[in-house]
């Protein structure tokens, strides 16, 4: 039985939470180089307040244009804590990996299940994996490998656990 634990501990859990920090750490930073922008510009300009003022207000549009995008992911990370009873694991092999159109560089794999009532089902991932630098999940760990996964035939939807 699939519980949240299992899920928290999960590779498309572990994925999700990463995106989050992405985002978060892009907005961080951007504002933060303004901010320094705006300090040097007001120390230098000798306005200090009003460069820290309007500085304050682009920081905020900022924010706010990014924030639809830590949200999305936020509901995605969600979501999976959804409907666990629901799921029943299956133990599949990642041994078709595709290069996805939407994450350059990442790798989905389609996998076939077996399931209860004997037939099988083949089910793309979501693109989880990489062999680029600051990938968690490396392809050449998993190519060829059994890994455990959670599915809901009702709803139609997987969770990666691993």
């Amino acid at each position: 039985m699939l519980t949240k634990k299992i899920v928290k501990k999960s590779i498309e859990a572990e994925w999700r939470k990463r995106q989050i920090f992405l985002w978060i750490g892009i907005i961080a930073i951007s504002v933060g180089l303004m901010l320094l922008f705006g300090i040097v510009t007001g120390m230098k300009d000798g306005n200090l307040a009003l460069t820290l003022e309007i500085g304050g207000i682009f920081m905020l549009i900022y924010c706010i244009s990014f924030m639809p995008f830590v949200l999305f992911c936020v509901y995605k990370y969600v979501m999976l804590f959804k409907d666990l009873n629901n799921y029943q694991i299956y133990e599949v092999v990642l041994n078709t990996p595709r290069t996805s159109r939407w994450y350059r560089g990442a790798v989905y794999y389609t996998v076939t299940i077996k399931l209860e009532d004997g037939t099988r089902i083949a089910k793309d991932t979501k693109p989880l994996w990489s062999d680029i630098f600051f990938s968690k999940f490396r392809l050449s760990d998993y190519n060829n490998q059994k890994i455990h996964i959670a599915y809901n035939a009702e709803a139609d939807k997987m969770i990666v656990i691993g």
